[in-house]
Order: structure tokens, then sequence, then C-alpha cells
């Protein structure tokens, strides 16, 4: 009786003291963001801009942008974020729509259109290139024997001579 107490008191004792220590080794968190990073609010361009916006009178905006505040501001309003650029991309190729029906679609302007669509098409395909499979190519008579086997088709009202023999 005594050693199955001792036993018991040995064995409880060994859980409260490995709880313990399994506590005190949790692994402290790791961040996977440099300090650079983490500080970006404080020390981002955006800030730098508006900082140097603050106080037009010493020209540091126009010498850093090579442009005056309120231009940088109607260019930012202009520019078309790249969300919005795929949209109309993906729109333009899966339905083929003209330029001119995606400009009232989206309100942006044909010519915009125009100029972007090649450019995200390219990146599109720059990006997806190792995941796409070249088709290969037939040649020349197997597509001349569709068509023979097409205009067989619809000379004999449907029916093709090799489906006669299961009829």
């Amino acid at each position: 009786m005594a050693s199955r107490k001792k036993v018991l008191c040995a064995s409880a004792s060994f859980i409260v003291i490995f709880g313990l220590l399994k506590n005190n080794k949790k692994k402290s968190r790791r961040w996977w963001q440099t300090t650079l990073f983490k500080n970006r609010n404080m020390y981002s361009g955006s800030l730098l801009l508006k900082h140097i916006n603050a106080e037009p009178k010493y020209g540091m905006f126009h010498n850093f942008c090579r442009m005056s505040a309120t231009d940088f501001e109607k260019f930012v309003k202009l520019a078309i974020p790249p969300a919005e650029r795929l949209a109309v991309t993906l729109r333009f190729l899966a339905t083929g729509n003209s330029y001119h029906s995606l400009m009232y679609t989206f309100k942006i302007s044909r010519q915009c259109i125009s100029n972007f669509i090649p450019e995200v098409c390219d990146a599109i395909i720059k990006a997806l290139k190792d995941n796409v499979k070249k088709v290969a190519r037939k040649s020349a008579s197997v597509f001349q024997d569709t068509r023979k086997t097409f205009a067989e088709f619809f000379k004999n009202e449907g029916k093709i001579s090799w489906q006669e023999q299961y009829e």
C-alpha cells in the first residue's frame, strides 16, 4: 500500500513538474517582418510626401517629385488601379466586347483601355507561361479530313457512311 502511494505521489509530481517545464519553454513568436517594414507607417514614402508638402514655401515637394502638388493630386485621381485594369482585360478576353462597350461599362476612355489591355495581357502571359502547355499542332491533312467528314455528313442528310454499318 505504501509503495502504491509513493508511485501515485511520484506520478503526480512528475505531471506537475513536466507541466511547469513545458509552459516555461514556450517559443517566442517569430516575426517575418523586418523592422524597416514594421515602421512603415512611421517612415513611409506617403508620410514623406505629406511632410514635404506641409511646407510648400520651401519647394521641397516640387524638388522631390519634379511637379507641383496640385499636378500630383490630378495624376493620383486619374490613375487606374491594377485590379480595375485586370478586370477590364479579363472582361475583354471573356466576352470579346469592343473597347467602346468596355468604355461605358467601366467608365474608362477607349484610349486608356487600348493602351493597357496589351500591357496586362503581356503581364498575364509572363506570369502564367510556366503553367500553360502548348497545344500540339495538327497537320493540314487532319483538318481536311475533318472538313470532308462534315461535308459528307450534311450531304447524306446527317448520316455518314461508317454510321450505316451500325444501324
